[in-house]
């Protein structure tokens, strides 16, 4: 959570040390404030790792049509881990991005953050 909320630098996290920035959220919210959004990881992981293994069998089954895992080589590996990984990405990243703003507090209304920021 700290590191989300000093990446985007929304409000008084912008240019602000960690240990500033740890003080402050425990300040203001509390030991809770420090899991902000990490309910919203915890249900995004699963569907993300569903998708991983289901992907790498397609993959490999399509661009490799009878050869099992121990007979591919590095280069094939890496191109079906490659689009495994674009693929869970893609269809978890709406989660992913309703947990930063649940980080950051967009979803309250108490921040507002732009491109220019």
């Amino acid at each position: 959570m700290l590191r989300i909320r000093m990446q985007t630098g929304v409000g008084e996290y912008a240019s602000k040390g960690t240990l500033w920035s740890l003080n402050h959220i425990l300040k203001t919210e509390g030991v809770f404030g420090m899991f902000k959004g990490n309910a919203l990881t915890c249900v995004k992981i699963t569907p993300f790792s569903a998708v991983e293994f289901y992907a790498y069998e397609v993959y490999k089954k399509k661009l490799f049509p009878g050869k099992t895992k121990k007979e591919l080589g590095y280069g094939a590996k890496l191109l079906c881990g490659s689009l495994t990984g674009m693929t869970a990405q893609l269809t978890t990243y709406p989660v992913d991005l309703i947990k930063t703003y649940i980080t950051i507090g967009l979803a309250s209304g108490k921040e507002r953050m732009t491109v220019t920021e």
